[in-house]
C-alpha cells in the first residue's frame, strides 16, 4: 500500500479547529498538555495534523474548550472519524494533494467543473484516460501509469452511485478539437459517445462553452478548475491545476471562483444545445 505523505487536508482542518478553540479559551499548549497528561509535542502534533486525535482525547479536549452544543460536538467527531478514513485513493495515489482531492471528490455532494484543455477526469472514457495518462508520464513509469488509470476508472463510478453527488460540467469547445499525439481517431470518437452517455445521467449536467465566447477573456480564466461542495462539516473547496502543482482554496476565500463559474455556466450552450452539438460532431466523424 502507498501511504500518503504528510498530514491530510482533513487532519489539518481538525487541527486548525482545535487550535482556534484553544486560543479562544486563552490556553497555552502546555495548559492542554497538562490537562491531557501528555507532552506538549503531542498537543502540537494534534494541531498541525500529524498525529491522530483519538476519541477519548477529543472528548476531553471538547470538555476543556467548552464545546457543549451537541451539533458542534458531532461535527468535530465527524471530522475526526474522517481523518482516519482510508480508501482506494490512498492505495493508488502517492501524491498527498491529489489523494486529498480524490477523498474530497468522493465525499462531495455537489461538483462544479470547468475545463479548457482536456475532458474532465470524471467524464473521461477509459481509453482516452489511459492515453492521456501515459502521455503525461515518463516512459519508465508504467507501474505508476497503471495506478493512475485504475484511479481514473474508480473515480468515474462516483457519478453512477445512487448516493453520488450532483455534478455540473462546463467544457470549452476547443477540447473537442484537441487530438492526443499517436492516439487513433477511434479513441476520440469513443470519448464523444461517452460524453453523451454520461450527460444523460439524472445527476449530471453538461454544457459546452463556444469557441466564440469571450467569457474566458472577460473573467480572466486561463485554466480549468473544480469546485467541491461537501456537507457542512467541511469547507467548500476550489482545486486549480497549475504547471507547478495544484492550488487549493476554501470558503470563504473562493467567492470569485463560484461567481465566475456561474457566469461561464450561463454563457455556455444549454444542455439540449450541447447534446445536439455533440451528436452532430459524432455524425461528422462517422462520415
Amino acid at each position: 500500500m502507498t501511504e500518503p505523505k504528510g498530514p491530510t487536508w482533513r487532519a489539518k482542518w481538525l487541527g486548525q479547529k482545535l487550535r482556534d478553540l484553544r486560543k479562544n479559551k486563552d490556553l497555552s499548549i502546555k495548559d492542554v498538555a497538562d490537562y491531557l497528561e501528555c507532552g506538549t509535542t503531542t498537543v502540537n502534533r494534534f494541531e498541525i495534523g500529524t498525529f491522530p486525535v483519538k476519541s477519548d482525547a477529543l472528548l476531553s479536549l471538547m470538555n476543556l474548550y467548552g464545546v457543549a452544543e451537541r451539533g458542534e460536538r458531532a461535527k468535530l467527531v465527524h471530522i475526526a472519524e474522517n481523518v482516519a478514513q482510508r480508501g482506494w485513493w490512498d492505495t493508488l495515489v502517492s501524491d498527498q494533494d491529489f489523494a486529498d482531492f480524490l477523498w474530497a471528490e468522493h465525499n462531495s455532494r455537489r461538483i462544479a467543473d470547468y475545463q479548457v484543455s482536456f475532458y474532465p477526469g470524471l467524464l473521461q472514457h477509459p481509453d482516452y484516460a489511459a492515453a492521456l495518462i501515459k502521455l503525461g508520464l515518463p516512459g519508465d513509469s508504467q507501474a505508476e501509469a497503471a495506478k493512475f488509470i485504475e484511479a481514473r476508472l474508480l473515480r468515474a463510478e462516483l457519478l453512477r452511485k445512487q448516493s453520488g453527488p450532483t455534478a455540473r460540467f462546463v467544457i470549452h469547445e476547443a477540447v473537442l478539437f484537441h487530438r492526443l499525439p499517436g492516439v487513433p481517431d477511434e479513441v476520440h470518437t469513443a470519448q464523444l459517445e461517452h460524453l453523451l452517455r454520461v450527460s444523460a445521467y439524472t445527476n449530471v449536467q453538461l454544457r459546452l462553452l463556444p469557441l466564440t465566447s469571450p467569457s474566458p477573456t472577460i473573467y480572466e480564466v486561463n485554466g480549468g478548475f473544480t469546485i467541491l461542495e461537501m456537507d457542512e462539516s467541511w469547507p467548500t473547496l476550489v482545486h486549480v491545476e497549475t504547471p507547478v502543482g495544484a492550488v487549493v482554496a476554501e470558503t470563504p476565500d473562493i467567492d470569485s471562483f463560484t461567481g465566475i463559474y456561474e457566469r461561464l455556466w450561463q454563457d455556455a450552450m444549454d444542455e439540449k444545445q450541447t447534446s445536439a452539438y455533440l451528436s452532430e460532431k459524432l455524425k461528422e466523424v462517422e462520415r
